[in-house]
């Protein structure tokens, strides 16, 4: 009997556009691989990676600070994040990044820190605080992992596929 498994959001946006625009969406590998077909076209997308992509789109879509750069200067709207790595000497050091943070709190009241590349949702918190954001970036900093930041927005629906 095969086991059922949580649907991600991913896989919700997938189903909801090919319904939308009549295309036959077959779903394999427990939610994570999917085969889309159209007008004799086929197109597939394992995990978040799409077909139609280059290495290096990929690669930009999955860095939350290069991409809402790209954005912001592209002139498309966007949530803008900004790109926070362990002080290494070749980057802001660990009081200038506190310094930048403590603005951007002071200026939008909430923020949200998360991993840069990818999480899936996880390790997404929303802080109001220097003291947690301090807690945060000890945690994932030290782990080497970089931290994309942005000021929280309430937004109704978010869609980041890219066609």
């Amino acid at each position: 009997m095969a086991m059922a498994y949580p649907e991600r959001q991913l896989e919700k946006i997938i189903k909801q556009f090919c319904k939308q625009t009549d295309t036959k969406c077959t779903v394999g590998a427990d939610g994570w691989m999917f085969t889309l077909q159209k007008n004799g076209k086929k197109s597939f997308v394992i995990g978040y990676k799409f077909d139609l992509n280059n290495a290096t789109s990929c690669m930009l879509c999955d860095d939350k600070s290069a991409l809402s750069e790209i954005l912001k200067n592209s002139d498309i709207p966007c949530v803008e994040h900004r790109f926070i790595e362990a002080p290494n000497g070749y980057n802001k050091t660990e009081e200038q990044n506190l310094k930048e943070l403590e603005a951007m709190l002071n200026q939008h009241g909430e923020l949200v820190l998360k991993p840069n590349i990818g999480s899936g949702g996880r390790s997404v918190v929303r802080v109001n605080d220097m003291d947690t954001i301090k807690l945060y970036l000890s945690k994932h900093l030290s782990a080497k992992r970089p931290v994309g930041v942005c000021k929280f927005e309430h937004i109704k629906n978010e869609y980041r596929i890219v066609c």
